[in-house]
């Protein structure tokens, strides 16, 4: 009995440090967009609706660690699949966080080595339609959405949260009106900005036919409601940007 309950105690300590350990990145919280909700953030209007991708940038990552992941499986209808109208040819990646194929990111650890500490994506009023250019801090936020799925996969959830379905936005720096700046998103699915979608919490604003192109070039097969594939949006983004980071 002695032995058993050392033994019990010893897998709670253990399970408790893997609950509150924290992933071994040094980030920091920050909320997206606008300067005025965050100083690690930048917004600023541009004349073109064009997105600019020449950037300057620095990043340093330290290396996976997984005493830090909760190792955690979801019961789910996902299943990898790789179906004849999949296009595997290779294209000019849209951004330069993007890979060579469809809907797929580089991992942070090449975008640490290429220098990213920022990613942009282009934003617009809702009421005045004014334009602008957004970035987001990718370790910063990386860290954030990281933590908000683990929340989600804990209590065994298997939909996403009402903040993924109906995200915020910041409010508009030309009429002033609240929550109006929303991303742009391409209506050439190629073309979509998932990394920012993703680093801004605004997948939501994506809808099933995009979302499907993502499965359909992840080689995922899922079924369900939008709630459903959002969540698995958001684990398969994990997953390239970090691939050793959620067992599920």
């Amino acid at each position: 009995m002695k032995r058993s309950f050392e033994k019990t105690g010893a897998m709670a300590i253990e399970e408790d440090e893997v609950l509150h350990s924290e992933i071994d990145l040094e980030l920091s919280l920050s909320l997206p967009y606008y300067r005025n909700l965050t100083p690690s953030s930048s917004f600023r209007r541009v004349p073109s609706p064009r997105l600019s991708t020449e950037l300057s940038l620095s990043l340093s990552l330290s290396p996976p660690c997984s005493h830090g992941i909760i190792n955690q499986r979801v019961e789910t209808s996902l299943q990898i699949f790789c179906p004849q109208s999949v296009k595997l040819v290779a294209i000019p990646p849209p951004f330069p966080w993007s890979s060579e194929n469809r809907a797929t990111l580089l991992t942070m650890e090449e975008l640490a080595r290429r220098g990213f500490n920022t990613i942009e994506g282009e934003v617009q009023c809702k009421r005045c339609n004014v334009r602008a250019v957004a970035s987001l801090q990718l370790k910063e936020r990386f860290e954030v959405v990281i933590h908000n799925l683990l929340d989600i996969l804990k209590i065994g959830n298997t939909s996403a949260p009402s903040k993924w379905v109906n995200p915020q936005f910041p409010s508009c720096p030309s009429c002033k009106n609240v929550n109006c700046m929303a991303p742009i998103i391409s209506e050439k699915k190629r073309n979509i900005n998932w990394l920012f979608l993703y680093l801004g919490e605004t997948i939501g604003m994506c809808n099933l036919d995009q979302l499907y192109y993502f499965y359909k070039h992840n080689m995922f097969r899922i079924t369900g409601s939008k709630i459903h594939l959002l969540l698995y949006t958001y684990i398969g983004i994990s997953k390239q940007l970090f691939p050793s980071l959620v067992n599920i």
